[in-house]
């Protein structure tokens, strides 16, 4: 039996997610993630295509754009992350907070650069938490300036992939909700 580093939810992953070989709890398109009835902080990946800039373009189903408010209000009652484009229109629709503001929930928003992580474009993404501070969150890795590549020229794999070092940093702010919550 694989041992596993984390035993947090990682919801709506790929299905060669780096999740699969960190945590146990790894649901892609083959284990569906509202299946997870736990009460467990989670970290959330929903799909995006419904609320980008592009989702008029989109093939999505309302059924897939739903995903994204399931996720978030798991999160909202048991705490978590939930990653997601800076430019997706969830924010706005959800009243999620901006960053630097706290909602009802005491979720916050944080804005980073994947290629902090390792991407080899500047993906700009918000983060909603509940369940930490803006003081217990661990350090960023921060780069000053702006890597060369650009998301528009990666393919659609790649931009979907997360980078191993932030798959492995978003299942450290569950895992720390989760001590938190003892």
């Amino acid at each position: 039996m694989k041992h596993h580093e984390f035993d947090i939810p990682a919801l709506f992953v790929r299905r060669n997610s780096i999740y699969k070989s960190l945590t146990s709890e790894a649901y892609d398109d083959t284990r569906d993630a509202r299946t997870y009835t736990g009460t467990s902080a989670i970290v959330a990946h929903p799909p995006c295509r419904a609320w980008g800039k592009y989702q008029h373009k989109s093939k999505h189903t309302a059924e897939e754009r739903a995903l994204a408010i399931w996720a978030l209000h798991h999160i909202q009652r048991h705490g978590g992350v939930l990653e997601h484009p800076r430019t997706s229109t969830l924010w706005h629709e959800q009243s999620l907070p901006q960053p630097g503001t706290r909602d009802e929930f005491n979720g916050i928003t944080v804005p980073l650069l994947q290629s902090w992580y390792g991407m080899k474009a500047p993906k700009m993404t918000y983060l909603y938490i509940v369940g930490l501070t803006r003081a217990q969150l661990p350090q960023f890795p921060m780069e000053l300036g702006t890597p060369l590549g650009r998301v528009e020229n990666m393919s659609h794999a790649q931009r979907e992939r997360t980078p191993p070092m932030l798959a492995r940093y978003l299942l450290i702010l569950a895992q720390q909700i989760e001590e938190n919550k003892k």
